[in-house]
């Protein structure tokens, strides 16, 4: 039963990597549509979106540094629903304690939201002078 709970722990803590490589690869692309801002509103839709990701990632971080519950929204096309809600719970693990390369991408996802945030301000200040 042990190895069970060991076995399905390890599952769980794969897909929350998953969720948090995808949300990286948005962030990523969020971060390749500033080139192509034309009006202010966008810069603000896409820091806005920037930041909720780099939120997500910051939550994913937690459970896996902490161990706790996340529950993954997946878009459907079903008769009855357009969303699949997945609980995914993860335990830390008692043996090893906490991951150190998941504590040093804290400040590198933190770094991410700065740089946004600079970005936006960059952009924005001409645009103000108009």
């Amino acid at each position: 039963l042990r190895y069970q709970q060991t076995i399905r722990n390890q599952e769980q803590k794969q897909k929350l990597d998953f969720i948090l490589k995808e949300q990286l690869l948005n962030i990523q692309l969020a971060f390749t549509t500033y080139t192509s801002v034309t009006r202010p509103q966008q810069l603000a839709t896409i820091n806005s979106n920037i930041n909720a990701k780099i939120d997500e990632c910051l939550n994913v971080l937690r459970i896996l540094d902490q161990g706790g519950k996340y529950e993954y929204r997946n878009s459907a096309n079903l008769a009855s629903r357009d969303e699949i809600i997945e609980s995914i719970i993860y335990d830390a693990d008692r043996y090893t304690g906490t991951i150190n390369e998941v504590r040093q991408l804290y400040p590198a996802i933190n770094d991410l939201q700065s740089l946004s945030s600079r970005i936006t301000a960059i952009l924005k200040a001409p645009a103000d002078s108009m």
